[in-house]
């Protein structure tokens, strides 16, 4: 197992925090720069942990935002959450309409390409 300082090394992003209506604290990573941007999405059990190296190749050029899911990663874990599919995608809804509209999604499934809709900054949470 990793130590903090090592594991650390491997993913050395700025951690943000998006809060859902309920308080419960999504955690994210928002490298890069640019006008367009890529919403990188895990699936389960894993975290944006597995998208470091994307995020390193990508960020010199493109913005590259990276949530963790409730319950997975850097996020809040709460024990009353409800853990569905229906709540991840509000989850992500809720996430992508406060700034990444415009944004190409690539996740551990696909990649889809979204509408200008709601482009903005998330950095100012």
């Amino acid at each position: 197992m990793l130590n903090m300082e090592s594991w650390r090394e491997l993913y050395p992003f700025q951690s943000r925090f998006h809060a859902l209506q309920d308080g419960v604290r999504m955690h994210y990573v928002d490298e890069g720069e640019g006008d367009e941007a890529v919403l990188m999405l895990h699936g389960n059990p894993t975290w944006g942990f597995i998208f470091r190296e994307f995020i390193k190749a990508l960020s010199p050029r493109i913005r590259c935002v990276v949530p963790d899911h409730i319950g997975m990663g850097l996020s809040d874990k709460p024990q009353d959450y409800t853990y569905t599919l229906q709540r991840r995608a509000e989850d992500i809804g809720s996430f992508r309409r406060l700034g990444c509209g415009g944004s190409t999604s690539l996740s551990t499934t696909g990649v889809v390409r979204s509408g200008s809709a709601g482009r903005g900054d998330t950095r100012n949470w």
